[in-house]
């Protein structure tokens, strides 16, 4: 647990700062997660990525898996936290 939460205080920031403007640079993304996609990030941690992309596409399915149950469970809190 401690470490999830360690490596999502590291990362939250970047994901919430640079992640959008990522997405807007490739090509036709931004319109296909606008309209509505299926998303899978394999290795989510603690879900903050998911989290920022779920908030600003809710067209869009995201599904977070991970090896870590750590992980997972700081996941579903994040994901609580951001009311989704």
């Amino acid at each position: 647990r401690q470490v999830a939460c360690g490596i999502k205080s590291f990362f939250a920031p970047w994901f919430r700062q640079s992640l959008p403007s990522l997405i807007e640079s490739v090509d036709g993304l931004k319109d296909r997660l606008d309209k509505g996609a299926k998303v899978a990030d394999v290795g989510c941690g603690a879900g903050e990525a998911l989290c920022v992309m779920a908030s600003r596409y809710p067209n869009s399915t995201f599904d977070g898996y991970d090896t870590s149950q750590e992980a997972l469970k700081v996941a579903s809190e994040t994901k609580a936290l951001w009311g989704l």
